[in-house]
């Protein structure tokens, strides 16, 4: 992603580039958000998504890196690699 993350970044839907949600912003500061991950069962959210990501806490609020987006719209982030 070109920019820093910011506040109108807050809430996004984290998606795969097939459109699957994986996840939700729930903060984000300077190049990094913070994403609660989507863990129920009708969700995109694999243990390979989660390997590629780093996101090895369950429970827990996982960071995403502005270096790993692939582009960002108005209501959704997209990570590189998914």
């Amino acid at each position: 992603m070109d920019r820093e993350f910011g506040s109108e970044d807050e809430r996004k839907t984290i998606t795969t580039a097939a459109g699957e949600p994986i996840g939700t912003v729930s903060n984000v500061e300077g190049d990094r958000a913070q994403v609660t991950p989507d863990d129920s069962e009708d969700s995109g959210l694999t243990e390979k998504i989660k390997s590629v990501l780093g996101w090895d806490d369950p429970g827990e609020d996982q960071d995403l890196e502005k270096d790993f987006v692939q582009d960002a719209d108005d209501e959704r982030v997209r990570p590189r690699g998914l």
